[in-house]
């Protein structure tokens, strides 16, 4: 299982508490003001590939070093003027460092170096030991380096480089408790390949480049890597704003009740009720959705993603056995959900069943999207129309009073592509047979012109 990723047969999210605390250190300067970039335009969306990450927007590649695995570190959606760039994990024989990059706006003379002594300041403040910031130059940049050992509690020994693009600072920050393992990440920030800023220079594949150990063996250089738009680690702070003004999700088709059967031509569903089911009213359909979330980790604060979430999203229909009541004032329900697809932009279904790192990765964007991290386990299949259907299951455990056995609830979330919407299906049944009751009334067709 990959950390901060989840597993289609395994999913459980970890939480990273040292990404948090890491965060801290790469965002620690003073509050600052926030540029406005031309439209669809983000610092954080970028490229990135197996071999490299490539920023359009300031115009910079960073070429990783060979013989690594590397897995993305996800982040919450920052404040405004913060912009978090590149988050990874690279891994190597089971050693591990991690590698950030963020920028912010300063357009006071020398930045970079101010921001570096700043730094080594507060790691002096708390009790750390320092070197640098050293200057090095490249190719007219000037780099500011530094080191901090000593954070017994923290990542590891951190390397952070400090340059100068125009208006910005950035910030490249590596922690690993392996200095033989952090040496060749810090020999390629010092190299990194400075472009003119837009797309064609970055959507380009990069070759990899080999590593000294496999030069020996193989002086040629390996395949190129191809590049996928990529939208850091936390979505941009602007685009999340914009989305939630507009509120996409008044935009979905409303569909219809009748006849114990719930049918949205224009999204393609139809849902036909068990016997002895009840629509659920407009004000308590959103009682299903949010049951399967943890509050506790799942704060306003921590992440708006899921107001994002909200924003682009409509609950359509509601219902629930008002004649069973599984705990307190909980009965077996279901809700359906939908959105425009490409409203949250890294919210991809997977293209097809056997694509197990694309549905990893949709597994993964879709519980932070919900917050519905009591789902566990993942799975894909194909419906009888041959369109993929992602289910993301888990439990939920109860305790009548006087038993003293515990129960547990069926949790489901079903997500599913068709034509231009994403549906989802939130479900709660009390066993799985429950469930298979449930979706046999579900149904799926091609969406219909509005």
């Amino acid at each position: 299982m990959i950390p901060g990723k989840l597993d289609c047969t395994r999913i459980r999210p970890r939480h990273r508490a040292p990404a948090l605390h890491i965060i801290l250190a790469v965002t620690f300067t003073c509050a600052f003001a926030f540029a406005q970039s031309a439209p669809s335009v983000y610092p954080e969306v970028a490229y990135l590939s197996r071999s490299s990450y490539c920023n359009p927007y300031f115009g910079f590649r960073l070429t990783l070093p060979a013989g690594f695995k590397s897995e993305p570190i996800y982040l919450p959606v920052q404040p405004h003027g913060r912009h978090m760039l590149l988050a990874l994990r690279l891994q190597r024989l089971e050693r591990s460092a991690e590698v950030f990059i963020s920028a912010f706006e300063d357009a006071t003379p020398d930045p970079a170096h101010l921001a570096a002594k700043a730094r080594v300041q507060q790691a002096r403040e708390g009790g750390l030991s320092t070197s640098g910031p050293s200057k090095l130059s490249l190719h007219d940049h000037d780099i500011y380096r530094l080191q901090i050992v000593g954070d017994t509690q923290g990542p590891g020994d951190e390397s952070s480089f400090y340059f100068t693009f125009p208006g910005h600072v950035l910030h490249a920050a590596i922690f690993s408790h392996d200095r033989e393992l952090a040496a060749p990440i810090e020999s390629a920030v010092e190299h990194l390949e400075f472009l003119p800023p837009g797309d064609r220079p970055c959507s380009a594949p990069v070759a990899l480049q080999a590593d000294a150990i496999s030069a020996l063996a193989s002086p040629a250089p390996r395949p190129a890597s191809p590049a996928h738009p990529y939208y850091g680690p936390a979505l941009p702070t602007d685009l999340v704003d914009a989305t939630i003004r507009e509120s996409p999700g008044y935009s979905v088709p409303a569909g219809r009740f009748s006849a114990g059967v719930f049918s949205d031509p224009a999204i393609g569903l139809r849902l036909a009720l068990p016997p002895a089911w009840k629509p659920l009213p407009a004000e308590e359909s959103y009682r299903v959705t949010e049951l399967m979330r943890d509050p506790t980790t799942d704060t306003a604060s921590a992440d708006r993603r899921r107001a994002l979430f909200r924003a682009c999203s409509r609950v359509l229909f509601a219902a629930a056995e008002p004649g069973a009541e599984l705990i307190p004032e909980v009965h077996p329900a279901v809700a359906v959900v939908a959105m425009p697809q490409g409203c949250i932009p890294d919210l991809v279904p997977p293209p097809n069943l056997e694509d197990r790192v694309a549905s990893e990765d949709f597994a993964t964007v879709m519980v932070r999207s919900l917050g519905v991290i009591l789902l566990a386990r993942g799975s894909i299949h194909a419906a009888s129309s041959g369109i993929p259907v992602f289910n993301l299951d888990g439990t939920l455990p109860y305790q009548l009073s006087g038993e003293k056995l515990s129960r547990r609830l069926s949790l489901r979330v079903t997500a599913t592509a068709n034509g231009p919407w994403l549906i989802f299906i939130y479900s709660v049944t009390p066993n799985p047979a429950a469930q298979h009751q449930l979706e046999s009334g579900i149904s799926l067709s091609p969406p219909t012109a509005n």
